[in-house]
């Protein structure tokens, strides 16, 4: 379930209170705002005003007590949780996240990412049910629209903007290291014509 309230704790006799919905909720629409709809046309509908709920509550009186937390769950859902709509529409884990991240850095690109990640995924699944599920769940298994965005903020994050100065402040530290490193030397030559300034890096073997 998604987050769609935290409540700012002012008194003395609440200490935590949270509430969750269903994502396929009205109430996750609503907090979403006019969100554009990507794909208007299809027959995928995320907003089926679910009243599914989870209300968390921590009251101070209730501190000495071995279960003091209030939970109030509502698990009435009005779709099928388990089918492959449904799991198309939840949050990509944070573990799943790393991964494409860990993969980008050995050299992936979006498509490899996600070719290497499936692949995974088959060999882990003890049987086809679990398999087909794993596949359906954007949890697990991210679409490439997800892949592709992540790679851009990951390549701008370790590289900078194409042609933008930390890019090539990133390739001068790459070629630094690699002389470093003791198997070849590298020359950084620096070119300004019109106003435009970069590095031609010639790599040379000993």
């Amino acid at each position: 379930m998604a987050q769609t309230r935290g409540f700012n704790v002012k008194g003395n006799r609440v200490i935590y209170r949270e509430l969750y919905h269903c994502i396929h909720s009205n109430e996750v629409k609503r907090k979403q705002g006019n969100r554009e709809t990507k794909r208007p046309q299809s027959a995928r509908a995320r907003n089926v005003n679910c009243a599914a709920s989870l209300h968390l509550r921590i009251e101070r009186k209730r501190l000495p007590y071995s279960h003091s937390l209030e939970v109030e769950l509502k698990f009435t859902h009005n779709h099928v949780i388990n089918s492959a709509e449904a799991l198309s529409f939840r949050r990509v884990e944070e573990e799943v996240h790393q991964e494409f991240i860990n993969l980008f850095r050995d050299g992936h690109s979006p498509s490899s990412a996600l070719y290497a990640h499936e692949d995974s995924l088959h060999l882990n699944a003890s049987d086809e049910q679990e398999l087909m599920e794993i596949l359906a769940d954007r949890a697990k298994n991210p679409d490439y629209d997800y892949v592709a965005k992540i790679f851009q903020q990951y390549r701008e994050s370790a590289l900078g903007s194409r042609n933008s100065k930390p890019m090539f402040e990133r390739l001068k530290q790459i070629v630094e290291d690699y002389d470093d490193s003791g198997q070849g030397r590298a020359v950084l030559q620096e070119y300004d014509a019109s106003s435009l300034e970069y590095y031609l890096p010639r790599m040379s073997l000993k």
